[in-house]
């Protein structure tokens, strides 16, 4: 199930405020490497006709950018994770050696509530061997940044817990004023969840009332409350810090560490 396991690597060497559009930096310069959930483009400039690309419409439809709304390559109704947050995932030893010394973490998110998922079982509920797996997964990656964090001088973590966030948010979807948690806004099928997002794909009316977007991928507005959540607080969605205290981390205090 390539692309459905969506653990995102953010190298804060750049932070511009947070959301689309903000001029103050609080570093200067950000690196994201992560899957589908992160792209905002880069897909469309890969050779291969199996390239999964987000540059037809409905994507796009409610991008609020320079010439909008129009397909950008990125699996949203607009914005993605990555431009809220201008971060991304999975950190290694060789991004250390390149000089990176904030890293921020999305963790595997709830890979078996996505809409591609549920539409393969009978009574449209998440996938509970998926989730284990990923929520194994995330342990790892809890234990592995602590140790690494403890040998590298310097190396600061922030660690945003995806998984809990989206847990959190489908157990009680309409405290947060969304209708749906469990369907594609753009799809086609059961749950909108049996083919991706295309010009004659069914597409919902009021989509900031939706979770995802597409089969697999969050609409705008749940991966900017995501973003809101792993930049700001609360504390139980990122450790030990937030993003914003990360970025704003000194010279000098990721010395003392």
């Amino acid at each position: 199930m390539k692309g459905v396991v969506a653990g995102l690597v953010m190298v804060l060497s750049a932070l511009a405020g947070f959301g689309p559009g903000k001029t103050a930096r609080a570093v200067p310069a950000v690196y994201v490497l992560g899957d589908s959930s992160l792209d905002v483009g880069n897909n469309n400039y890969l050779p291969g006709e199996s390239v999964p690309r987000a540059n037809k419409p409905f994507h796009g439809v409610d991008f609020p950018g320079p010439g909008g709304p129009k397909p950008t390559g990125r699996f949203s109704n607009g914005y993605n994770v990555a431009d809220f947050i201008g971060a991304g995932i999975l950190d290694s030893t060789d991004l250390y050696m390149m000089g990176a010394r904030k890293i921020g973490i999305i963790n595997v998110g709830l890979s078996g509530c996505i809409p591609m998922v549920r539409a393969h079982d009978a009574t449209g509920t998440c996938n509970d061997g998926t989730n284990e797996l990923a929520a194994g997964f995330n342990g790892a990656l809890e234990s592995f940044l602590a140790d690494l964090a403890a040998r590298l001088p310097g190396l600061a973590c922030s660690l945003a817990d995806g998984f809990a966030h989206r847990q959190a948010l489908i157990a009680d979807p309409q405290a947060q004023g969304f209708v749906n948690a469990t369907s594609a806004c753009c799809g086609s099928g059961r749950l909108g969840g049996e083919a991706r997002c295309l010009p004659t794909s069914n597409l919902c009316g009021d989509r900031d009332g939706y979770v995802y977007w597409d089969w697999v991928h969050a609409t705008q507005r749940a991966a900017e409350m995501a973003a809101e959540a792993f930049f700001h607080g609360p504390a139980q969605f990122t450790m030990p810090l937030t993003f914003k205290q990360l970025a704003e981390k000194k010279g000098a205090d990721l010395m003392e560490q």
